[in-house]
């Protein structure tokens, strides 16, 4: 294999591969249940109690503060969880969000934006800069003590409400985007398959046939792909970005998106890195009970996190 995978992740994606085809058209609710389930099981497990309070935001989503009893200091992390719009929510991420709070010594708030399809574009997108507005109005952190990230969709959110936020003149402090989705216009259902979304069409977690269900139900108007706040990489004005990084699994069909971003915000000017990490596919961070790759890669996600 040009790219190796940790022989824990090929036994785990082996048996992921082969529970899919017992149930090859799962509901939308029998999805997200599955989800939750494996990621509660295999992602992060806190080790401390970590004080949690439910924020309503006027949207009618929410969102939620974690609070860690090692707080060193009053950085913010505003993240939103991956899922294609449609799978993640604040329960799904609660393990992981309460240890990312433990490990970083900041406070997370996972936000729990309305998913599709019940709720489609751009309504996480508005939830979004509506919490993003609430944490700055209410005072729980200033902009230059707010980190932005999200994973898969929620890192294509994070990454759009640093652009809302820098135009309002309101900039994070950073932002921290891993497996993005930064371009909803492709794969498109006749054109073939190039770069990673060919090498890695199959077979690793993310699937990129997969992605036409998840775009189907966030964008029922396909031509809404072009709009930047569902496809980034349209975004009229990169050079307002504050610091970004953008994490990216090797093995992914997002990878090409990722590094491609990466190199758009470094010729507009942001100041940019671009984590590659080996050994890991699509939403390593639900690897990391088993995977040491992953372990490793989530350790650079602390650090990335950490103001």
């Amino acid at each position: 294999m040009k790219h190796p995978l940790d022989p824990e992740l090929i036994a785990f994606l082996d048996d992921y591969a082969a529970k899919a085809a017992e149930t090859p058209e799962p509901t939308v609710q029998e999805s997200r249940a599955a989800y939750r389930e494996g990621y509660l099981q295999r992602g992060p497990q806190p080790e401390t109690d970590v004080a949690t309070r439910d924020i309503p935001l006027p949207t009618g989503a929410s969102m939620r503060l974690y609070t860690p009893p090692n707080q060193s200091n009053d950085a913010l992390v505003l993240y939103s969880h991956g899922g294609g719009f449609a799978m993640g929510c604040v329960e799904t991420y609660d393990n992981q969000s309460r240890w990312l709070a433990e490990q970083t010594g900041q406070r997370v708030i996972s936000l729990d934006y309305r998913r599709t399809p019940e709720h489609i574009f751009p309504a996480p997108i508005e939830d979004a800069e509506a919490a993003f507005d609430l944490i700055i109005s209410s005072g729980l952190a200033t902009p230059d003590r707010l980190v932005l990230a999200g994973d898969s969709a929620g890192g294509s959110l994070c990454l759009v409400g640093a652009l809302i936020a820098a135009s309002k003149g309101q900039a994070p402090a950073r932002v921290v985007a891993l497996y993005p989705v930064t371009d909803m216009t492709v794969p498109t259902q006749n054109a073939p398959l190039t770069g990673s979304m060919k090498d890695f069409a199959e077979g690793y977690y993310l699937e990129a046939m997969e992605m036409l269900w998840y775009r189907e139900q966030y964008l029922p108007d396909r031509s809404l792909g072009k709009d930047w706040r569902a496809s980034v990489v349209n975004a009229p004005d990169l050079s307002i970005m504050p610091p970004t990084t953008i994490i990216n699994a090797r093995v992914d069909p997002l990878f090409d998106q990722g590094r491609a971003f990466a190199e758009m915000l470094s010729a507009a000017g942001v100041k940019t890195e671009h984590q590659v990490h080996a050994g890991v596919v699509h939403n390593f961070m639900e690897h990391v009970s088993f995977s040491p790759s992953a372990r490793k890669a989530a350790a650079c996600v602390i650090k990335a996190l950490q103001l």
